[in-house]
């Protein structure tokens, strides 16, 4: 996963949306157990007071005074969503860099993921009002990939794997987290660990595995360079035996997703009863992808940060 200035800033907002969604609360009994000191109801009426709608006005400081209250009681998704607020600005909020990372931060430390993935990203891009430090970078990666943060496995395995200093290289560690992200179904990290099993660069060199995982890769990502890759494959006769249909096949899911180079190839190079063996191939192809894309959706839908799963837990006690 490439780390630029514009990934932090759609990390950032997109984390606010799902707090601004609520609005299905009765709210004077809200009001009340807020005001009695109710963690939930206090963080779910700083959230309506951000958003507004149709059960009340929006009321940004009140949504921010509600929040911090929620905060104070050790609540980590408030202080995200606070550290949001100030790093986006806006409806009479002034854009405060340096107030958001203390909410961020605070978030951090009470083991938010989404937090410690954005502190990491503003300190490996060393702007925002963070200076760049590559050991809080991996600090804080770390900390989220361990927490089972997808985004951060993806992004601390690549950099341990081409880090912008030489001596953080560590392509065992590298190796590591790319498996924890290839097996939550990240496609690039499922590609590079294919890599990894078939020049045998710092694990067992390892061809069927390797297989295994640009297979995996090519049906649960957009990158068509994985099928093309697999086309070629069973076109020459790498890795695994020459098998011109089933490499159409691929060549054709790598054109659906916008490569139709290597197909447009096929085309000439091989029979009318392979191409149409091959399509019929790739209708099955293509319903496997339908599959496990819905699996790890669910499965994603799932992962919650902790903040979210102590949210839930006390949810249900009610």
């Amino acid at each position: 996963m490439k780390i630029t200035t514009i990934t932090l800033l759609a990390l950032i907002f997109s984390f606010i949306t799902p707090c601004l969604a609520i609005k299905s609360f009765e709210i004077t009994n809200l009001i009340n157990s807020a005001k009695q000191g109710d963690i939930i109801s206090q963080f779910s009426l700083g959230c309506i007071y951000l958003n507004g709608g149709k059960e009340i006005k929006q009321n940004i400081p009140e949504g921010i005074k509600w929040l911090k209250k929620s905060g104070e009681q050790g609540d980590a998704g408030s202080f995200f969503i606070l550290g949001a607020v100030y790093m986006k600005g806006g409806n009479g909020v002034s854009v405060n860099t340096n107030i958001a990372w203390q909410y961020i931060k605070k978030a951090a430390k009470l083991d938010h993921w989404d937090a410690q993935l954005l502190l990491a990203t503003g300190y490996f891009l060393g702007n925002m009002g963070l200076p760049k430090d590559l050991n809080k970078t991996i600090l804080w990666l770390t900390k989220a990939a361990d927490n089972g943060n997808v985004k951060a496995q993806a992004m601390l395995g690549e950099l341990y794997r081409n880090p912008p200093s030489p001596e953080f290289k560590n392509i065992s560690l590298a190796i590591k987290y790319l498996k924890k992200a290839a097996e939550q179904d990240d496609a690039e990290s499922q590609a590079k660990l294919s890599w990894h099993y078939e020049k045998g660069k710092g694990i067992i060199k390892d061809q069927i595995k390797a297989l295994e995982w640009l297979r995996r890769a090519a049906l649960t990502g957009e990158n068509p360079i994985f099928a093309n890759r697999l086309a070629m494959f069973c076109d020459k006769g790498m890795i695994i035996e020459v098998n011109h249909a089933m490499a159409y096949a691929w060549a054709t899911i790598a054109a659906g997703k916008g490569m139709p180079q290597v197909r447009n190839l096929f085309d000439k190079k091989y029979t009318l009863e392979e191409r149409l063996q091959g399509l019929g191939y790739a209708k099955i192809l293509i319903k496997e992808s339908i599959s496990i894309r819905g699996n790890a959706m669910k499965s994603s839908e799932k992962r919650h940060s902790p903040h979210h799963e102590f949210l839930i837990k006390k949810i249900i006690k009610k």
